[in-house]
């Protein structure tokens, strides 16, 4: 198996009502491929929880931004990464 990391592109929501609050997650898979991350990645639920004010919240996958295979790592190396546009971005808040 390899080894893969992913930045994952999350949004949220406060009793079905959308946020502006994102979550951008680096999450770390073994895989095969690329292709079998991504099957996992989307086989995960988002996750709901209630707040202290007993509201329920949501937090829902909207993007892969990236899958990175990596072997070994060097001092200061860059482990994953990705460039966006802010078009993109908005699109998740309407």
């Amino acid at each position: 198996m390899k080894k893969y990391l992913s930045i994952l592109l999350y949004s949220c929501s406060v009793n079905g009502e959308k946020t502006s609050s994102f979550d951008v997650s680096v999450k770390f898979f073994l895989a095969n491929s690329d292709s079998e991350v991504r099957e996992k990645i989307y086989s995960q639920e988002g996750e709901t929880y209630k707040n202290e004010d007993g509201e329920n919240v949501t937090w829902e996958l909207k993007e892969i931004m990236s899958i990175d295979k990596f072997d070994e790592l060097q001092s200061g190396e860059e482990v994953v990464g990705f460039i966006t546009q802010l078009d993109t971005l908005k699109l998740y808040l309407e």
